[in-house]
């Protein structure tokens, strides 16, 4: 293919079932907030740039609301640039789904943040160089994670979430924090793991209270 697999735009929603991908840049590329398959099934994906689900237009407007789903097939989620949600906003994450940042990217909560995974399915956080779930940017071993590699989870004033069973790793790059809290923001942290940091767990800045758990 002399580009990507299959494209996505505005509201898509396709089904794919049993079908093969194969010498495509990425399998899947999503140009719209709320475009994303309904269903992956049975499909192989091979010989690719890149592996998973690329998404150009990540961020959430204002007052609506997205959830990315866990797909049989398993491709890993890969945010071009930072993920923004919007004031009054919700990203809602299944359990199971792994997301891959980019070099010095951001998830900014604006809004709300629902990444509640479980003890059989967590959330996983990561580098796309990290080859959990698939080689992403498809180099094999030529790359290997490392701290430092993409921003942070940052909750501005106001906004709110929960991340429960969430496994957060290579994080810290420009806040040198996994995940920062600021002002009013009062996210709710359960069960999870931060690991490979390029600094310190959690910031706290102003009067923020998470719940820690």
């Amino acid at each position: 293919v002399g580009g990507d697999g299959i494209r996505l735009y505005e509201s898509a929603q396709p089904t794919l079932t049993n079908s093969n991908i194969y010498q495509a840049d990425w399998p899947i590329r999503s140009y719209s907030w709320n475009a994303l398959p309904a269903s992956l099934e049975g499909n192989t994906y091979g010989d690719a740039t890149h592996y998973g689900i690329r998404l150009e237009s990540p961020s959430i407007p204002q007052d609506e609301s997205m959830t990315w789903r866990v797909y049989a097939d398993g491709l890993p989620y890969s945010p071009s640039g930072g993920v923004d949600i919007g004031a009054n906003a919700t990203l809602t994450l299944e359990p199971g789904i792994v997301v891959k940042l980019d070099d010095n990217q951001s998830i900014g909560v604006h809004g709300t943040l629902d990444a509640q995974g479980t003890a059989t399915a967590p959330i996983l956080f990561t580098a796309w160089t990290d080859d959990t779930d698939g080689d992403t940017n498809a180099d094999g071993t030529d790359t290997e994670p490392a701290a430092d590699w993409w921003n942070s989870i940052y909750f501005h004033d106001g906004s709110s979430g929960t991340l429960t069973h969430c496994q957060i790793r290579y994080a810290g790059y420009w806040e040198e924090a996994a995940i920062v809290v600021h002002g009013s923001a009062a996210p709710t942290i359960n069960y999870c793991e931060i690991a490979y940091v390029g600094g310190d767990g959690i910031r706290l800045y102003e009067s923020a209270q998470p719940t820690l758990t």
